[in-house]
């Protein structure tokens, strides 16, 4: 490999390595994985998964496992059990018409008090599929399953708040978990990061380019 080409790719690397400072984790703060058997629920129906925060956490996004048969919008809301009130107002997001997947809401700046249980919730404006039953599990130090409380509350779209401060297996449904990923912010790089990137990209230029003139 030449001088220019050993440059070339010493900068691209260190490059790749500076975006990666800024890349959010692939890793949730909260996950309940591989649901079994999805449950279908009719329009302005949907469910909410409990979360217990030990800190306070800051929210980045949320999602579920999920279809929406005709596609169209999906609801998402976040709603504060212990003060009893909606932290996060339903927000529309595009649902996949078959073949359910992850389905996310992004761009969040929602806080978390600690010592509070939350129910991050989706209902449908069509018939929705979610999956139910996770059998796989990720919890960060900040997330839990709450120590006592359902896990799962079944809930109407038109009054979310109403519907699920009282409505506890109200269609019938399993109260088990429901599938759900949340994610922290992007971690910001610190100051000290960024001079520590900067002198390696200018120290490895200084030093192919003196290869480079031999």
């Amino acid at each position: 490999m030449s001088s220019k080409r050993s440059f070339s790719f010493a900068l691209a690397a260190l490059a790749v390595f500076g975006s990666a400072l800024y890349a959010k984790a692939d890793t949730p703060s909260f996950a309940l994985d591989q649901t079994k058997a999805p449950t279908n629920f009719a329009a302005g129906l949907g469910v909410g998964q409990a979360v217990y925060a030990t800190a306070n956490e800051d929210v980045d996004s949320f999602g579920f496992f999920l279809d929406q048969s005709g596609g169209g919008n999906v609801n998402f809301f976040i709603y504060d059990a212990t003060t009893s009130s909606l932290t996060l107002a339903p927000e529309a997001v595009a649902a996949p018409s078959s073949n359910k997947d992850w389905t996310y809401l992004t761009g969040l700046d929602v806080e978390l008090a600690a010592g509070n249980t939350y129910y991050f919730g989706v209902y449908g404006n069509g018939s929705m599929s979610i999956g139910l039953d996770p059998t796989a599990s990720t919890f960060l130090p900040g997330f839990e399953l709450p120590p006592s409380g359902p896990a799962s509350l079944d809930f109407t779209g038109d009054t979310p708040g109403t519907a699920l401060s009282g409505s506890l297996n109200a269609q019938g449904l399993s109260t088990a978990d429901v599938g759900l990923r949340v994610y922290d912010p992007p971690t910001t790089p610190e100051p000290s990061s960024l001079v520590l990137l900067g002198t390696g990209i200018l120290g490895a230029a200084g030093a192919m380019r003196r290869r480079a003139t031999r």
